[in-house]
């Protein structure tokens, strides 16, 4: 492939780089995307934080390989979170890059921009050094990890 998508691979970013190169095969092609639900606005009715069925769509339709990839989120969130905080405490800004960095990833593949950006904001300031105002990075990246593990268990409960 001549084309580039950046991590996290965002479905939409890759078939746009696949319709780029093969633009024939691509044609009348609908991106799974288009059922990822819209924002919503302030006032509006609250919208799931995921989708069940675009997530199974990003998995091949595969149940079993949904909850494996949940289950295995589910936990190593925990430990990240675990190891996040221990970083700090420790001042240790490297360890906090390195593990929000790897989180973030992780993140990525259930595509919820929160939590995304606030481990994006963690990894930012343990590269900066400064760990010493960090507090209200770590609580708003435990909030929005929290949100998604809870989201997480409902799909597969």
């Amino acid at each position: 492939m001549d084309g580039y998508v950046s991590k996290p691979i965002q479905a939409k970013e890759l078939f746009q780089a696949i319709a780029d190169l093969v633009p024939t095969a691509a044609a009348g092609v609908v991106s799974p995307v288009s059922r990822v639900q819209p924002t919503v606005a302030p006032g509006a009715a609250a919208v799931p934080l995921l989708d069940r069925a675009t997530l199974l769509h990003r998995v091949g339709g595969n149940w079993e390989n949904l909850k494996k990839i949940i289950g295995v989120f589910q936990e190593e969130a925990s430990q990240s979170m675990t190891q996040i905080r221990a970083a700090i405490d420790r001042g240790e800004a490297s360890s906090v890059v390195c593990t929000a960095h790897s989180l973030k990833g992780a993140v990525g593949v259930f595509d919820v921009a929160a939590a995304f950006e606030a481990a994006q904001t963690l990894e930012s300031m343990g590269r900066e050094g400064g760990l010493t105002d960090v507090e209200d990075a770590y609580k708003a990246l435990e909030i929005q990890i929290n949100r998604l593990k809870l989201a997480l268990a409902e799909i597969v409960s």
